[in-house]
């Protein structure tokens, strides 16, 4: 947990580190704001996701948009999540990456 922010709620960090077959190296970095067990919950869900399309797709924007597609259609709660994602190739070093933003409602 990170701690307060401007508007007074808590933001959990989320943070994932992953290769494939040593080509590519996937890198997640984010904040999700929210208080309690809903927002602790969508942590995990959004770590989750990530962690299962990170193996399916090599493009960081097509990982940020199914993540945001699947979470959205069942976010009653909204709590949001700031990500930044970046796909590294190893062999050719190139830095493919998506930031994804959502500001509150």
């Amino acid at each position: 947990m990170r701690g307060r922010g401007p508007n007074f709620e808590y933001k959990y960090d989320l943070a994932y580190r992953k290769s494939f077959a040593a080509r590519l190296s996937f890198r997640i970095m984010g904040i999700v704001a929210g208080k309690g067990v809903p927002a602790s919950l969508y942590l995990a869900v959004t770590r989750t996701l990530f962690r299962n399309l990170a193996g399916n797709y090599q493009s960081a924007a097509n990982i940020v948009r199914e993540t945001s597609h699947t979470i959205a259609s069942t976010n009653d709660s909204y709590i949001f999540a700031t990500v930044f994602v970046g796909v590294l190739d190893m062999k050719t070093h190139y830095l493919t990456y998506c930031n994804a933003a959502h500001n509150a409602p």
